[in-house]
């Protein structure tokens, strides 16, 4: 794809939002996909899997969005529809956002919540709330990262934060800092085991091995962290935080992508799990934190990367697809204002217009939120309002 020119206009001019032209374009191409997914979607549903990366909740997650950029109330019934009957399945095996009970609760939450069914919207508030303690157990083997850990789960309670007002009478700030307190002390004990406290005070692992990526490793755990900062200490962010960000900065690779983790220092991912298209929304929050330049400069250089590398024959998810990438640049849009990063997610939104006509590996779960259809759709009807975009379970700024 030719990238921006000066003469290119991506965006309306009277507001934030893309302007018909190519508004009319994705619009065109997302209709076509959800008649495919909508056609499909049922008889692929896995009834053992309830979670947001590839099981009904995601399903949920996906018409919960479209509600919201459409302004179509009737959707949240088909939300509902999905999400309501795992509500009473809900164990402590998994605490997460992405992959566990946490995700279907806070999204079940703020279904209810714009539906002003109070009493409902309680309950799963309540059952959240039950699973703090566990989570916040410094001595438990829950590990830490996005994916299947506490920064998952802290992402939970920022969500239902910020979109469930209620839940201030349920789930305290002392609660969302018991969850941050043991993040942090979990990293410091992981930097003391390898001596590492003098470089990079938080260290995590995950199956014994440090990864750095947003899914398992040091990027999604500091950008949640980030995201959390009114319930850190200003010392913590400026001992702990930032000079574990600083760290990775120096693993950045020649090309200026950065590895998957501190045993596997190969220059091969491109993703939004593996690599710089993850990087960037922390080194975006981190410039926004800090106010340093160099921050600035790293997400850029890391959206650099992505462009160059990041059209995946992978996929069109979110988890290691081109959809995933894309959001790369609409964060790198709401940081600088430039409207070339507008024209590089709809270049990506383009290609994944062009569904299953690239050779693509077929995702094991094809219309799922993370691996599949539904992940692509969320992208395309986020383009439409780069400004508002957010990549979902990861960013919340």
């Amino acid at each position: 794809y030719e990238d921006y020119r000066p003469s290119d206009a991506v965006l309306d001019p009277n507001s934030d939002a893309l302007n018909a032209h190519y508004k009319s374009l994705l619009l065109k191409e997302y209709s076509k996909l959800l008649i495919y997914f909508e056609a499909n979607v049922v008889q692929n549903i896995d009834s053992d899997d309830n979670y947001v990366y590839t099981g009904s909740t995601g399903y949920a997650l996906l018409y919960l969005h479209l509600s919201l950029v459409f302004n179509d109330h009737k959707l949240l019934d088909k939300a509902l529809a999905y999400i309501d009957p795992l509500v009473d399945k809900t164990s402590p095996k998994r605490l997460t956002f992405i992959c566990g009970d946490s995700g279907v609760l806070a999204i079940t939450s703020r279904i209810h919540f714009l539906k002003a069914n109070q009493s409902e919207c309680n309950v799963s508030l309540n059952a959240l709330k039950s699973l703090i303690q566990l989570c916040s157990d410094a001595g438990s083997d829950i590990p830490d990262e996005l994916l299947y850990g506490r920064s998952g789960f802290l992402y939970s309670l920022l969500y239902v934060r910020k979109f469930v007002p209620i839940s201030r009478q349920i789930i305290e700030d002392k609660d969302i800092r018991a969850v941050v307190d043991s993040i942090i002390k979990s990293g410091q004990r992981g930097a003391q085991k390898d001596n590492m406290n003098a470089i990079c005070p938080l260290m995590y692992y995950w199956h014994e091995k440090a990864y750095i990526g947003a899914a398992h490793g040091l990027m999604g755990i500091m950008a949640l962290l980030l995201e959390a900062k009114s319930y850190l200490t200003d010392e913590e962010l400026d001992k702990l935080v930032k000079p574990t960000i600083d760290y990775i900065l120096t693993l950045r690779l020649l090309s200026g992508n950065y590895p998957s983790s501190l045993t596997n220092l190969s220059d091969r991912l491109v993703h939004w799990c593996h690599g710089s298209a993850g990087a960037v929304n922390l080194f975006a929050l981190a410039y926004e934190v800090f106010k340093e330049e160099r921050y600035l400069t790293a997400a850029k250089d890391c959206c650099e990367v992505v462009w160059k590398r990041g059209l995946l024959v992978k996929g069109y998810g979110l988890c290691h697809g081109t959809a995933g990438n894309g959001y790369a640049f609409l964060r790198m849009y709401q940081l600088t204002k430039e409207e070339k990063y507008v024209l590089r997610a709809v270049r990506f939104g383009q290609w994944c217009c062009d569904y299953g006509s690239h050779g693509c590996r077929t995702a094991d779960r094809p219309f799922s939120m993370f691996e599949g259809l539904a992940g692509t759709l969320y992208y395309l009807t986020d383009l439409l309002r780069p400004k508002n975009s957010r990549f979902p379970a990861y960013q919340l700024s």
